[in-house]
């Protein structure tokens, strides 16, 4: 009888097991705090990584190791994998919606030009109840007029400007000419609201022909640079010219010189004009450098470019110049 009763006690776990299991989570929590003040310093998510991630890992650990102890001793093998797979299922669900919480995949930020924040900011400024035209009261539709007169206005007094902001300020116009025009014949403001209406108008025309010419003249500057880009394709590959390269060097004379040509005929002041005239100049001396040296070749009798006495540093200049471009996208943009 004393026999089996001290089998049964030795079979019983202790009174002070569950405060044990408390105890060891707590020292592994204290030797987690260490680490996770790490990981929140660099990954910046404290409240994860050094308030919640040492609570929930530190009784997974202890857990763990029990469970291993467990399946060190004799037993039924098929019950312990059993156990084994439950706690790693749900170890692995608890793990993976601390990681969706933590990490979440950012949103691509968009990369917008200096140029188009600008366009973005105005045209944020264009009140709301201006993109469907509603009817004012003949004073309160003279003052929005005016309004958005003097803002078109003071948008394009220092061009040049992209094709964005000229868009702008022809709607500005455009709007304006709206509220002008809903005055009726018998208000006090008509007289007023008249001459203001033909001022408008006209200032509307000329920004419609601004948007015109920076329309042609962005067309032309991506003539000239298709071009250029088909002048470089065609020399590029020829590392030293021979007489076999004539009909190619031909070729990129025509392109080199359609690309000035597009370059030339955009006129001043025009939100591409400087960036064309400074393309124009380049090109015009990788033009003189071109024709030289086909004139070279072609009273050349041998086919060796070194025999035929062309200079290998002008050609090599002619290389290097023919790779760099300006694309002014920023400028360029369109609506």
């Amino acid at each position: 009888m004393a026999s089996n009763i001290s089998e049964k006690d030795a079979q019983r776990p202790p009174a002070n097991a569950g405060n044990e299991f408390y105890v060891r989570a707590i020292a592994a929590w204290i030797l987690l705090l260490a680490p996770s003040f790490l990981i929140a310093l660099v990954s910046g998510h404290w409240l994860y990584c050094f308030a919640i991630a040492p609570v929930v890992i530190s009784p997974l650990t202890i857990w763990t190791y029990d469970l291993l102890q467990f399946l060190k001793k004799p037993g039924k093998r098929s019950i312990k994998l059993s156990i084994l797979a439950i706690a790693g299922f749900g170890l692995a669900l608890s793990l993976s919606a601390l990681v969706k919480q933590v990490y979440v995949e950012p949103a691509a930020p968009s990369i917008i030009s200096s140029s188009a924040d600008t366009s973005t900011t105005i045209s944020e400024s264009i009140d709301s109840k201006d993109h469907e035209f509603q009817p004012l009261q003949p004073v309160d539709a003279m003052e929005r007029a005016s309004e958005l007169g003097q803002a078109a206005s003071a948008m394009v007094q220092t061009p040049p400007y992209p094709l964005s902001v000229w868009n702008i300020a022809q709607q500005k116009w455009a709007q304006a000419i709206q509220h002008l025009e809903s005055i009726p014949s018998e208000a006090e403001v008509y007289e007023e609201s008249q001459l203001k209406l033909e001022s408008y108008q006209a200032n509307q025309s000329a920004i419609v022909q601004r948007i015109e010419t920076e329309k042609k003249a962005a067309n032309n500057y991506e003539r000239g640079i298709r071009f250029s880009d088909e002048f470089t394709v065609l020399i590029q590959p020829i590392t030293y010219p021979a007489k076999g390269d004539l009909p190619t060097l031909e070729q990129a004379s025509i392109k080199l010189e359609t690309a000035i040509k597009a370059f030339q005929d955009i006129p001043s002041g025009t939100a591409v004009s400087e960036l064309a005239k400074e393309s124009a100049a380049e090109h015009s001396k990788n033009y003189q450098i071109l024709q030289s040296v086909s004139q070279t070749l072609k009273s050349c009798k041998l086919d060796a470019a070194f025999d035929c006495g062309i200079n290998e540093y002008t050609w090599l200049t002619l290389l290097s110049n023919s790779g760099q471009r300006t694309r002014p996208d920023s400028i360029l943009e369109r609506d």
